[in-house]
């Protein structure tokens, strides 16, 4: 996906995948696996957790992804995003999607815009658990194959949108609530000098971050 021109020339929002040919080939060339060749096309949910060919996230931009090996999810992982669910205006998306054996899979999350986060557990995996629509998350797999989520733009508790703060990390008993407030646009809490670790510490809300692994 992403914001872009289709093949029509018409410009918005894409749900092309693409693959590139393996450095080992003979020719080196990029594959289109699937989806609309036209923009801001709506997304195909099908049924929930079941992978299938008429499977398709819809058009859109600045989504969280990571590849995880772990069992949680396996294969590619597409979270959220600001593009077009099963319906409706484009807006920010909560949905959670799997990518492996050539199928994408729903896994979880609203089908719509615009949906809240849900707070349930902190520290814990657990189904009520569930981050608000959201794009421009940053996202990262930590050294023991863990899937991270931070902040963005979009919704916390409260039906207002706006930038986040919050930290979640997802495994195979689902999502687990980190730290990080509830609602949007907060101040970030600097305790201590830099170079010193503090449970009081935390980043302010912010969208489209920077992040690297050691």
């Amino acid at each position: 996906g992403g914001n872009g021109v289709a093949l029509s020339g018409n410009v918005g929002m894409l749900s092309g995948l693409w693959s590139l040919t393996e450095p080992s080939s003979s020719t080196r060339a990029w594959h289109l696996a699937g989806g609309d060749s036209e923009v801001n096309t709506l997304g195909n949910y099908g049924t929930q957790n079941v992978g299938a060919a008429s499977n398709w996230p819809g058009s859109r931009f600045q989504s969280a992804m990571w590849c995880d090996d772990t069992g949680a999810l396996d294969g590619l992982v597409l979270f959220g995003g600001f593009g077009f669910g099963a319906s409706g205006l484009a807006g920010e998306l909560s949905d959670l999607w799997s990518f492996q054996s050539g199928v994408w899979a729903h896994t979880g999350g609203t089908t719509s815009t615009g949906s809240t986060a849900q707070y349930a557990v902190q520290f814990h995996a657990d189904p009520g658990n569930w981050p608000g629509a959201r794009h421009g998350a940053t996202s990262w797999i930590d050294a023991d194959g863990g899937m991270w989520l931070l902040g963005g733009s979009g919704y916390g508790s409260d039906v207002v949108s706006g930038s986040l703060n919050d930290l979640w990390t997802f495994s195979p008993g689902g999502w687990s609530w980190v730290g990080g407030v509830e609602i949007t646009d907060a101040y970030g809490e600097y305790r201590h000098e830099p170079g010193f670790a503090s449970t009081f510490n935390w980043p302010g809300s912010r969208s489209s971050s920077s992040v690297w692994v050691d």
